[in-house]
C-alpha cells in the first residue's frame, strides 16, 4: 500500500512511473486506477442526495479483490466529475486504513476543515502549482476559461486556483 501525504506527492509518483511527459490535462481515472482505487458513476438516488458530487467507499470482493470505489455523479459536468474523483483521493489518502472498518467515509459539513483540505488536494492534483505557474508565464495571453479548458477543471475551479497563487489573467 501506497501512502501519499499530498497531491504533489501523488502527482510525482504518478509522472515518474507512469506519465514522465506530464501530459495536460492530468488524468485523475488513470491516478486512481494506479492505486486501485475504482471510479463508478452513480444516480445518486437512496441515501445519497441527488445534487450530491461524489463519496469513496470500501469496496469488498469485487473483480479485482478487495479495493476502494470513488462514485461521481453521473449528471455533472466531466470538469465536475475530474474534481470530484480529485477530492476523493485526498479523502483515500488522508483516511486509507481508516476506510475498511468504516466502509465508507461520510462527511456531512461540506465547509469543514477536512472538506476545504480535500479541496485544496484536488486543485494541487488537477492544476499544479509548479505546471500552472509554468503555462501560465509561457502563455501570458490564455484566458481563465483557455486554461481552465488546458487543465479539463471548471472556469470556477481555474478562477480560484490563479486567484490562491496570486496569478493573473490578462482578459
Amino acid at each position: 500500500m501506497i501512502n501519499f501525504k499530498t497531491a504533489s506527492e501523488l502527482l510525482k509518483w504518478y509522472w515518474n512511473t507512469y506519465d514522465k511527459a506530464k501530459s495536460l490535462p492530468i488524468n485523475v481515472i488513470a491516478i486512481a486506477q494506479r492505486l486501485r482505487v475504482l471510479v463508478f458513476e452513480d444516480d445518486f438516488t437512496g441515501p445519497h442526495n441527488q445534487d450530491a458530487y461524489g463519496y469513496l467507499r470500501y469496496v469488498e470482493d469485487n473483480l479485482y479483490g478487495d479495493a476502494y470505489g470513488i462514485y461521481v455523479n453521473r449528471k455533472h459536468a466531466p470538469v465536475r466529475k475530474n474534481f470530484t474523483v480529485a477530492h476523493e483521493l485526498g479523502h483515500y489518502c488522508l483516511h486509507q486504513g481508516e476506510l475498511k472498518e468504516a466502509h465508507e467515509l461520510n462527511r456531512v459539513n461540506e465547509f469543514s476543515p477536512e472538506e476545504e483540505w480535500a479541496n485544496n488536494f484536488a486543485a494541487e492534483l488537477l492544476m499544479p502549482t509548479e505546471l500552472l505557474r509554468r503555462v501560465h508565464g509561457e502563455l501570458v495571453f490564455l484566458t481563465v476559461a483557455e486554461l481552465a479548458k488546458r487543465f479539463a477543471v471548471s472556469h470556477v475551479a481555474m478562477s480560484r486556483r490563479l486567484g490562491a497563487l496570486g496569478l493573473k489573467v490578462t482578459r
